[in-house]
């Protein structure tokens, strides 16, 4: 309860500084406008950001799973971004290769792109989207509440992507077309980094 009122006194900050500013939108409006016209990724939202180098520290890399013994790491290496499988005990076992990201959206197959769709209709929902954004917004002096919502659901399905194209190419090199499986892969490989990200506090 501590924690959730520590939270409720962080947002209603927020709220008056973005008020004070003209900028304040409410969640739930800002869901309404979006649900009707879903941001997707165009070419300007590419390349997607990198993930941290190993020199920054295995423990800020994303992770994921993919039915190893331990999870698989996702670095920024010399000439791409790198796949590394961890030791369950610790440490980097071995390096499953550098594919450099893509710098266009990934042609996706058709059936694919209703799974992207759905993936940030959820993120929409969160509130951890959300609290995200706000944070970033008071560094800033300009953009409603939905326009750096849309802008983030952009960069959450350009990551996405991003991550999808280099697990299919480690995994079997040329890749025409990311497949539903692989768009599942790319979605691994970036939701608990993207929920791991700083908020302004916990909400029910």
């Amino acid at each position: 309860m501590r924690r959730l009122e520590a939270s409720g006194r962080r947002r209603r900050k927020v709220v008056r500084a973005l008020e004070d500013d003209g900028r304040w939108e409410e969640e739930e409006e800002v869901r309404r406008e979006l649900r009707r016209a879903l941001p997707l990724p165009t070419a300007d939202d590419f390349p997607a950001p990198n993930p941290p180098s190993t020199d920054d520290g295995l423990e800020l890399l994303p992770l994921f799973f993919d039915g190893r013994d331990a999870p698989v790491a996702m670095a920024q290496g010399l000439g791409g971004w790198e796949l590394l499988e961890l030791r369950p005990g610790g440490g980097i076992a071995r390096s499953l290769g550098v594919v450099p990201p893509p710098d266009r959206p990934p042609t996706v197959n058709e059936d694919a792109m209703p799974l992207m769709a759905g993936y940030l209709r959820y993120w929409l929902e969160r509130d951890a989207l959300f609290g995200a954004v706000h944070l970033r917004m008071l560094e800033a002096t300009d953009g409603s509440v939905t326009e750096w919502v849309g802008e983030e659901l952009r960069a959450i399905g350009a990551l996405v992507l991003s991550r999808a194209e280099v697990r299919a190419k480690v995994r079997r090199g040329v890749v025409d077309r990311l497949t539903p499986a692989e768009l599942l892969d790319g979605i691994r490989a970036t939701d608990q980094d993207l929920l791991d990200r700083t908020s302004w506090g916990d909400r029910l």
